[in-house]
């Protein structure tokens, strides 16, 4: 409603009202006024202005003649011609309101609301009581925008011409213009039910309820609007934004379509057509209607964002880094700064993600949300007392503080604990065991309902060779967390390690017990059962583990290993061959086949397989001690005592070690079994 209007509000009626006597006007000027007239009828308006010029030049300056030409010139289009002629015909006559009120239509046409509102103001000055011209005085000010002043003048008109329908209409336009969207329905509603057969203004009252938050009602008027008129893609538009709020998406998806389909460059719905997508999980479609938006609006940084947070969701970051980059060329908002570094965080690039957030609290140091995230890099970073520093600080600041940054008082004591575990883990690592348990334990003070901080504890009990403090650590986990089964699948893989199968194996039970679904809950209790030669139990969980993943080139050569100790070296080799059918690459397919040769006197034959180990992975170790074997066997002694001694060279394995300088010292005896 902002463009020009051809507003023609009393407009012939001013013609005719104001058109002085012409009984002065000589008889051969009137003949030709008289013919003009009828050229005006027929709409020849050149015609028309030519006779009236000639009768002008019989009569000069007769006042009706200059009014008539002034309206012909209005009428065919040539408003330059007819505001002259009009401020002639107020000279003669400058009392005459009904000619500023057409002086001012003229500039009304024209899009000049500023001179016709002054015109309608010097009529209103000479007429005060003509109420009609309210209406001019309404118009010229809607259409320049100054929708108060509007509505002060359709009041006075409405006073005394309530049910106009015209002003009715521009007055809930103002309304919604200034986006006070009650009183705008409430005009609007006023227009529908005093004339609902004509009423056609749907599509701005729909707006007034989508701005006002009644969508039901929005989505019914913009229904309304689309039937009347099946090409306004602008309600089609409307509709689908309404329809997604509504939780309508499919509906909302049909109607962005078709209001896509009817305007292709209707680029300003492509945001909010966006983010219906990303809700449908169209994700390619969704970064394409960003993608468009942006290049239609690229200084909306809220576009920059959400295109970059998609891409974050969508483990993109790469992609995330160089739409918010250029985000941040377009607004320096944290915001949109912290969905950069949150990019950065994600793609492992810490440092550059902690370089935004100093950067932050060097310009404002209040910002909490810029202090914790710092906090959350140093953690990454593994610069664990530093976060500590930073989020024992927080935890002083107030519940309300911390919210208005979106930060929750759990969300600072989570950090503190998750941050200490990981410190005391990298101790753990580093065998700095009484700092971990110093650690441990106060992570344990501050939250002794997490099992994690317990985990530690064991396994840096384990360190210190404490075995009864490893046991209480676990079972205080299990008591704290009895239905984690990673608890129990640590516990069972410490008491594996201090040779407890038997207790282990009931750990791991409860861990699959807590999840059929864990394969490696299964796999751990094979692999126990395998450490106390069950051997069939294990095979068996070993074959359940294959239905599921037949691919898995290392269960076949557990299968394999499983036959070779019942046996069946038949199905040992069997399951080692389809392991390198799988996986040509398998060291240990080549190396089991080798033991399989070995135990068959076929040296030569576990030579080559041994060797296609080592040519896979030259540091294997026991490919090494199994050639030594083989040519110990064929009685070569030079090549059986190079194998140990590649053996010693690339084990890690101290009994074996002192297994194997005593073969070479046995060897070089020569005292070959």
């Amino acid at each position: 409603m902002k463009n020009a209007k051809n507003i023609t509000t009393l407009f012939l009626l001013t013609l005719l009202v104001c058109l002085p006597s012409y009984a002065k006007m000589s008889p051969e000027a009137n003949k030709l006024y008289q013919e003009a007239i009828k050229f005006e009828n027929y709409n020849r308006f050149d015609d028309a202005i030519d006779l009236v010029q000639k009768a002008l030049n019989n009569s000069k300056d007769e006042p009706a003649l200059i009014v008539k030409l002034a309206g012909l010139y209005a009428r065919n289009g040539e408003f330059d011609n007819a505001v002259n002629y009009y401020n002639k015909a107020i000279e003669q006559n400058p009392n005459d309101a009904f000619l500023y009120i057409s002086l001012g239509n003229i500039y009304q046409q024209k899009g000049d609301y500023k001179r016709a509102f002054e015109q309608y103001q010097k009529a209103q000055v000479i007429m005060p009581d003509y109420k009609y011209n309210y209406l001019n005085l309404a118009n010229s000010k809607f259409y320049s925008e100054e929708y108060n002043d509007a509505i002060g003048f359709y009041q006075k008109f409405m006073s005394a011409y309530p049910y106009n329908k015209e002003a009715k209409n521009l007055l809930a336009n103002s309304y919604l213009n200034l986006k006070d969207y009650k009183n705008a329905i409430l005009e609007f509603e006023n227009v529908k039910q005093q004339s609902p057969e004509t009423f056609k203004s749907y599509p701005e009252l729909g707006l007034a309820y989508l701005r006002n938050g009644e969508y039901q009602k929005a989505k019914e008027n913009f229904e309304s609007a689309v039937k009347i008129n099946p090409n306004d893609y602008i309600s089609y538009g409307n509709l689908a934004v309404v329809q997604s709020y509504l939780k309508q998406n499919e509906e909302a998806y049909q109607n962005y379509q078709k209001a896509f389909q009817l305007n292709p460059e209707l680029n300003n719905l492509r945001f909010d057509y966006g983010k219906l997508l990303e809700q449908m999980g169209k994700t390619d479609e969704a970064i394409a209607a960003y993608q468009d938006y942006i290049k239609a609006y690229p200084n909306d940084k809220n576009a920059y964002m959400n295109l970059g947070i998609l891409y974050q969701k969508n483990n993109n970051p790469n992609y995330a880094i160089s739409v918010l980059q250029k985000g941040v060329k377009v607004s320096s908002d944290f915001d949109i700064k912290n969905e950069l570094a949150k990019s950065y965080f994600q793609n492992g690039e810490f440092q550059n993600a902690l370089n935004i957030y100093e950067e932050e609290l060097n310009v404002n140091s209040k910002n909490l949300r810029a202090a914790y995230n710092k906090g959350l890099c140093l953690e990454a970073m593994k610069q664990f007392k530093e976060a500590d520093n930073i989020y024992r600080k927080l935890s002083y600041f107030e519940p309300s503080d911390l919210a208005e940054f979106g930060i929750k008082k759990t969300d600072i004591s989570n950090s503190i604990y998750s941050n200490s575990v990981e410190w005391a883990n990298s101790l753990v690592k580093e065998k700095d065991y009484r700092k971990a348990k110093e650690i441990y334990t106060a992570a344990v003070a501050e939250n002794p309902e997490n099992s994690k901080a317990y985990l530690g504890l064991a396994k840096t009990y384990e360190g210190l060779g404490a075995k009864t403090k490893v046991v209480e650590s676990y079972e205080k986990a299990i008591q704290v967390a009895p239905t984690d089964k990673e608890v129990y699948k640590e516990y069972g893989k410490s008491l594996s390690s201090l040779n407890e199968e038997q207790t282990a194996q009931n750990a791991y039970k409860k861990a699959y017990e807590l999840d059929n679904n864990d394969d490696d809950s299964l796999e751990l209790l094979a692999d126990s059962y395998t450490k106390t030669g069950n051997f069939e139990s294990a095979l068996e969980l070993y074959q359940k583990s294959l239905e599921k993943y037949p691919n898995d080139a290392d269960l076949y050569i557990k299968i394999g290993s499983m036959y070779k100790y019942l046996k069946d070296d038949i199905k040992a080799v069997e399951n080692y061959n389809k392991a390198l059918e799988i996986n040509p690459s398998s060291e240990n397919a080549y190396f089991n086949l080798g033991l399989c040769d070995f135990d068959k006197n076929d040296y030569d034959s576990a030579i080559k397989n041994f060797e296609k180990a080592l040519g896979i992975n030259p540091k294997y170790a026991f490919a090494y001690w199994g050639l030594g074997k083989c040519f110990e066997k064929k009685q070569n002694k030079d090549n059986a005592i190079y194998y140990y001694e590649k053996f010693i060279e690339v084990s890690d394995n101290p009994e074996l070690k002192k297994q194997a300088e005593l073969k070479i010292k046995t060897l070089y005896e020569g005292l070959v079994d």
